[in-house]
């Protein structure tokens, strides 16, 4: 019988409980098993060392071909065309925030995130069990031996894109619509039954062993993105560090007539957009979703549009101001505290995006009622200029991705002239 291949997924975050992993198992053109959560992750500190050897002990125990990593593995290489902030591999597969050269994230606040994601690669490479998957013409990597690995970078979004899926949206989506996109997945790959019981790291995981099912010659297409990892040499401002790498997608091998370089743009016909597709290059105040930190900030955005709602349906037209927003959501004292600088024009639209992820942590928009007039409102339904009148820009009701479902005189009956004020907590 055709040798068992095993290829594990990992959804890197900075703490246990938000890392996803799978194990999947399979012959060349047959799905045999589906394990998602399959690491058990020790009660240790969460550090790249301990989640490094952790990841190179399951796979040693578990006979695992290739491992593929959810997180950047180098920096920038500053001799890459220029145009672009980060990684070729990024610009591929649109990833919303952005590796840049020695240091630099794009948004700042995911620095953490991807020095740990960085070094978790790193520790996996020095320890001499996994070799980089690291040649894009190289699409059936070999079996490696007994106690070796194939290690890869990978993106799940950019996966879902790929096999013509709706991505999987933010982690405050309901178990079951997790249960919903797993169901999908499983329905395109002809996945063998795998439960990840409502875990949105665990499905990701799930999605991010394909591409390493792929290279191991298992039942999907392997598809190389961005330009080859390459070793810079140490400077008077850097040492010596990884830059660039290869993100690796995948997609369902359902037939031979498929081009063998899809451009991976997704549903031809895509859903609503979500605030987990945006690109937060530019914005110094979205919070690091792999951060453990970060469900405290989006739990007090969601506390605080929950809040102005009910506000809005007692007829109290209550509303908070852009940095005041920013402030509250963060638990910080001024804005600055935040982007490091003071607040500048150009942070509406920052603002605008970051109560576009409240609103979808939310679970979405909600009702808000008055007499005979009823909108589905939004965050931002909510954020407005502390000028006084606070009156919401014309250009919100304007057409675009983003529009409102509502009119400006719907806005206006709810939230009329001369009764609009800001919450305490913005005097």
């Amino acid at each position: 019988m055709e040798e068992l291949g095993k290829a594990l997924g990992i959804d890197l975050a900075c703490n246990w409980q938000s890392i996803g992993s799978a194990l999947l198992e399979f012959r060349a053109d047959q799905w045999v098993a589906c394990n998602a959560g399959a690491v058990a992750w020790p009660s240790l500190a969460c550090t790249p060392e301990a989640v490094a050897a952790a990841i190179d002990a399951f796979a040693i125990e578990h006979g695992v071909g290739a491992v593929s990593l959810d997180g950047p593995q180098g920096w920038r290489d500053p001799a890459s065309p220029s145009g672009f902030v980060g990684r070729q591999c990024e610009r591929a597969t649109r990833t919303p925030g952005k590796t840049g050269t020695y240091g630099v994230t794009l948004p700042r606040t995911w620095l953490r995130w991807v020095r740990f994601s960085i070094e978790v690669f790193e520790h996996l490479l020095q320890q001499g069990n996994a070799t980089l998957a690291n040649n894009p013409e190289d699409l059936r990597l070999r079996a490696p031996v007994v106690g070796k690995y194939h290690l890869l970078e990978c993106f799940p979004t950019s996966t879902w894109r790929c096999s013509e899926l709706s991505p999987l949206r933010g982690h405050y989506i309901s178990p079951a619509e997790v249960d919903a996109y797993a169901d999908a997945l499983r329905v395109r790959y002809a996945l063998p039954q795998c439960s990840v019981a409502g875990h949105h790291d665990n499905l990701q995981g799930v999605v991010a062993a394909l591409p390493a099912v792929g290279l191991l010659g298992g039942p999907c297409v392997p598809i190389p993105k961005g330009d080859v990892a390459r070793t810079l040499r140490a400077s008077s401002n850097t040492p010596s560090h990884r830059a660039e790498g290869l993100i690796w997608d995948a997609q369902p091998r359902l037939s031979t007539s498929r081009s063998p370089t899809p451009q991976c743009e997704g549903r031809s016909t895509p859903p609503a957009r979500s605030s987990g597709d945006e690109d937060v290059t530019d914005n110094p105040i979205v919070p690091d979703p792999r951060d453990p930190n970060t469900d405290d900030v989006i739990r007090r955005g969601v506390d605080l549009f929950t809040r102005l709602v009910d506000e809005a349906n007692k007829g109290n037209p209550v509303g908070v101001g852009y940095g005041c927003f920013v402030k509250l959501v963060f638990g910080v004292s001024t804005f600055a505290d935040v982007a490091g600088r003071n607040y500048a024009q150009a942070d509406t639209s920052h603002v605008l995006q970051l109560a576009r992820i409240i609103t979808e942590a939310a679970g979405g928009r909600k009702r808000v009622t008055n007499g005979q007039v009823s909108i589905q409102a939004a965050m931002d339904t909510f954020v407005w200029p502390v000028a006084p009148g606070h009156k919401r820009p014309a250009r919100a009701h304007e057409p675009g991705p983003y529009q409102t479902p509502y009119t400006r005189e719907h806005w206006l009956a709810l939230f009329p002239d001369g009764r609009r004020h800001l919450i305490s907590e913005c005097d």
